[in-house]
């Protein structure tokens, strides 16, 4: 793809993040003008700016899709695997939100976890 500046190509690849059609179609023609002018073909170019159009459609929200995925399955893995790492790892990360903390203590307890309060008398190091 042919675009005149790095911060062009940012601008291009925010507009399709943000699914600014109106700015997509306006870099449009700087993006055909641009490969062009380096020497490529202008159906050519215009084939590619259409797969960035296509792409802007529906790939973005596909790709982040396919992240999630991914993320949600090594999440069930580690709770499946090692439920007492997992909750202990959300449990730490959440002492910050009360609300986060309670759903995870059920859902421990639920899975057959003993959580207990903290105690500085009898807690170990």
């Amino acid at each position: 793809a042919v675009v005149s500046t790095q911060s062009t190509g940012d601008i291009l690849r925010r507009a399709i993040g943000k699914k600014k059609s109106s700015l997509i179609q306006k870099m449009k023609s700087e993006f055909i003008e641009g490969a062009v002018k380096k020497g490529n073909f202008e159906d050519e170019a215009i084939r590619i700016y259409g797969m960035i159009e296509s792409f802007a459609d529906y790939g973005f929200n596909k790709s982040h899709a396919v992240a999630y995925s991914m993320i949600a399955y090594r999440m069930a893995y580690l709770k499946s695997k090692f439920p007492f790492e997992f909750f202990s790892s959300l449990m730490n990360y959440s002492m910050t939100s009360s609300s986060s903390l309670k759903t995870y203590i059920l859902e421990a307890k639920e899975a057959g976890i003993n959580v207990v309060s903290p105690e500085i008398k009898t807690s170990q190091e």
